[in-house]
């Protein structure tokens, strides 16, 4: 999910009646849906555009099932490795 339309490389018009709840119960109407490029290889598939939110989210489970990549986290970085290439993070 993003709040900046910019981000997409494509991206088409949701049902209105397609809403997320937030963390205070409140529900909020996702105007539109895209792809978004990670990087050169990565391309990430339905998208939601979520005008109210502070910043980006992406889903961890997202990444392994679509990419099957592994994902490691730090205090300060975050790297994604494709599964069958064990020696190129990204």
């Amino acid at each position: 999910m993003t709040q900046s339309s910019t981000r997409f490389i494509s991206y088409r018009s949701c049902p209105s009646n397609k809403k997320i709840a937030l963390e205070d119960g409140a529900f909020i109407t996702v105007p539109a849906k895209g792809d978004i490029m990670i990087n050169q290889n990565k391309i990430l598939k339905d998208f939601l555009l979520v005008l109210k939110l502070f910043s980006s989210l992406i889903f961890v489970h997202k990444l392994i099932t679509d990419f099957h990549d592994l994902v490691f986290f730090s205090p300060t970085t975050s790297q994604f490795q494709d599964s069958n290439r064990e020696d190129d993070w990204i």
